[in-house]
Order: C-alpha cells, then sequence, then structure tokens
C-alpha cells in the first residue's frame, strides 16, 4: 500500500520524533511511504534522506493551509495514494478533506486532545465531531485519551483504537553512559543535584511552573540546579521570571539541543511541568536512560509514570508539590535509582516503537480492508 504521512508543528518535537521513528519501523514490505512536514524543519529533511522515503516539505502554518492542502490533493492523485495518515491537530484540520476529497483512506493522530488556542477550544471540538465522518480510524497514543474522545463524540468504539507511542530503546542502548562521565563532557559540576526538563516553552509545557519549582526546590536545597533545554515563545518570560526570583546562578535554559541523551545522562530527576500531554516521549526518553521523573498527572502521563514505581506524580499547577516530590528524590538516592531502573524496564517491555509500528500497521490493513470494501 502507499501511504502519506502528514504532519505540522512550528518546532521539531514530538509529532516529528513520532512520524520519524514510523518511518524508519514500518514494515516497507508492505508500504511505500511519503511524509509530508513543514517547511524549513531541516532535521526531519535530513533525517528521511537518510532512511531513503520521500520527503514533501510544505509552508504549512497553523490555519492557512491552502497551498498545502491542494499539494496534497495532488500528492494523492499523482502518486496513487491509499492511506493519509495525518498526525497533529492543527495539520487534521485541513489535511483530512484534501485526503477524503482525493479519494484517500484518513488515519488520524491527534497526539494532543486540546488544541493550543483556548479560547477557540469550542470551535475544534465542533470541527472535530464533524471531521469523524470523513475518518476512517483515530488513533489515540494513550487510553485515557482514548476514553475521552469516545466521550467527547468523537469516534466510536469501532474507529478509535490505541496505539501507545513508542521508543526504539535499543538504539539508546548505546548511549547509556555514567552521570559523571557525562558531566565532564557538558562541563557541568560533579558535585550538584541536577534537574532537567526537556520540552518546547510554551504554555501546553507550562516552564513558567518549572521556574516556580525550582523557587520553592531552592529554599531547601540551595545547591540543586535546573535546566530547561528547549525553546518556544514563552522563553522570554521564562527569562524574566528567572531574574524576577533572583534565580539566574539557579536555572539555565539550554534552548534548543540535539544532545539529549547526554543532559539525560547528567541529570539526577527529570520533570515534566506539563497541562495536557498525549503520551509524551519526554518521559519515555528519560525513562530509556534510566532517569527517574517526577511529571503532571495529565492524560497518559500515568500510564508511563506509575507512581512510586518509575516515578512521581503530582497534580498539574502546583509547582510547590512537584519541588517536595523532586526534593524526595534528591534525598534518597538509592530510591531515586531504583525508579529510574524500573522505568527503564518498563519503556522496553510497554513502549517498543517495534509495537507501535506494528499496531499502527495493522490500522493501515483495517482501512484497506474497510474501503475495500
Amino acid at each position: 500500500m502507499r501511504v502519506a504521512e502528514v504532519f505540522y508543528e512550528p518546532i521539531h518535537s514530538g509529532q516529528a520524533v513520532h512520524v520519524l521513528s514510523l518511518a524508519q519501523h514500518l514494515d516497507r514490505r508492505q508500504c511505500t511511504l511519503h511524509v509530508c512536514y513543514p517547511a524549513g524543519d531541516e532535521r526531519t529533511r535530513r533525517r528521511l534522506a537518510e532512511l531513503g522515503v520521500a520527503g514533501h516539505p510544505w509552508p504549512m502554518g497553523k490555519w492557512q493551509n491552502a497551498g498545502p492542502f491542494l499539494a496534497l490533493l495532488r500528492l494523492v492523485r499523482q502518486e496513487h495514494i491509499h492511506i493519509v495518515h495525518v498526525h497533529s491537530q492543527f495539520a487534521g484540520i485541513w489535511a483530512r478533506p484534501a485526503a477524503r476529497l482525493a479519494g484517500a483512506g484518513v488515519v488520524y493522530t491527534p497526539q494532543t486532545i486540546r488544541i493550543r488556542q483556548t479560547a477557540l477550544q469550542p470551535i475544534y471540538e465542533a470541527l472535530e465531531r464533524a471531521w469523524r465522518r470523513i475518518t476512517d480510524i483515530t488513533i489515540a497514543v494513550c487510553e485515557a485519551d482514548h476514553q475521552w474522545m469516545l466521550a467527547k463524540g468523537w469516534g466510536t468504539p469501532a474507529s478509535v483504537v490505541t496505539v501507545y507511542n513508542g521508543l526504539d530503546w535499543q538504539e539508546w542502548e548505546p548511549r547509556q553512559m555514567t552521570r559523571e562521565k557525562a558531566r565532564e563532557r557538558l562541563g557541568w559540576p560533579q558535585s550538584v543535584p541536577v534537574i532537567l526538563q526537556v520540552g518546547r516553552l510554551d504554555a501546553q509545557k507550562a516552564p513558567q511552573d518549572f521556574v516556580r519549582m525550582m523557587r520553592h526546590l531552592h529554599a531547601q536545597r540551595p545547591d540543586a540546579r535546573g535546566f530547561l533545554a528547549g525553546d518556544g515563545p514563552l522563553r522570554a518570560e521564562v527569562e524574566a521570571m528567572t531574574r524576577q526570583y533572583g534565580l539566574e546562578h539557579v536555572i539555565t535554559l539550554l534552548g534548543q539541543r540535539q544532545d539529549v541523551p547526554l543532559l539525560l545522562a547528567a541529570a539526577d530527576v527529570v520533570t515534566l511541568t506539563s497541562y495536557w500531554e498525549g503520551l509524551p516521549y519526554s518521559l519515555l526518553e528519560a525513562g530509556a536512560m534510566a532517569r527517574p521523573a517526577v511529571a503532571t498527572a495529565v492524560n497518559g502521563v500515568p500510564e508511563v509514570i506509575q507512581h512510586g514505581v518509575t516515578g512521581l506524580l503530582v497534580p498539574a499547577g502546583e509547582p510547590a508539590a512537584m519541588a517536595q516530590a523532586v526534593l524526595r528524590l534528591l534525598n534518597d538516592p538509592d530510591r531515586a535509582g531504583a525508579m529510574g531502573l524500573a522505568a527503564q524496564r518498563r519503556v522496553r517491555e510497554t513502549f517498543d516503537v517495534r509495537r507501535t509500528a506494528e499496531g499502527v500497521m495493522r490500522v493501515y490493513q483495517q482501512v484497506q480492508q474497510l474501503r475495500g470494501r
């Protein structure tokens, strides 16, 4: 079968990781792939070239996508695409009707179920209910989102399935190294506790709560240091908050990084302050590197983090509670280490990318059968 993967995100992040992992691990004996991605995403372009997958960089935006709409129509017709797999909410708005109009089957993975413009959430949800009629199968990346979509009327039990995001832990295994060696490479002090958060600096990830959490933590562990890896529209606000609280020597903004495994190896605890998620890759990556996590208990996060076993969960929007959870792990390094190893086992057993690719391929085959009939 011939499949086109379509995704949009303003900064190379989880959507790109997901699509590129499918490009690598889907059974190429059963399908030919095309990947349509935002123009300017050089990391995606290079990786597709390495994998030998046809890439189509288009000037996508959040709302204005007339050009990509027409481009997808042409691609489906010229390449005789059987299935268009659309990733992300914004791409889902325009790519699904384009795919259906061109005669292709439609698979949709929203990744997260809350659009970033909260004022437009009712309009978005209305579109989702309407667009279910032109979507053959919707893939939820966690069971929590699966149940939420059914409750909201985004699909039926027959048209919504759960396929967990996955990580190729076999590729991460060679990146394992001691905390001391990683810090030596980064030039970080060996003796200080390090808290790391990896993610975009935007409303979803709530990086302001990371700053607030570090403020609470600093009062009890003034030796602890926080590092934020990622970039986004809230960077200036985060920098201003850091100065306001006098934490310039405590919090470091690392910007967009391509050495995340090295950063994780150097960390003691990984945090996630998000207000909403799907099934976050940052926690899978932390687990792959045997690092315990403290995260907000939103959407699929509790399906990754088993509270008290692989990490600790706290309510969203409560940085003081997160600081206390981080402090518990810093003050008990043996327990933190055991949680990290348990997290590593869970990633290998439950979130293997090969299982993800097999699940997605089963969805494609199901759509082919449905449309064949």
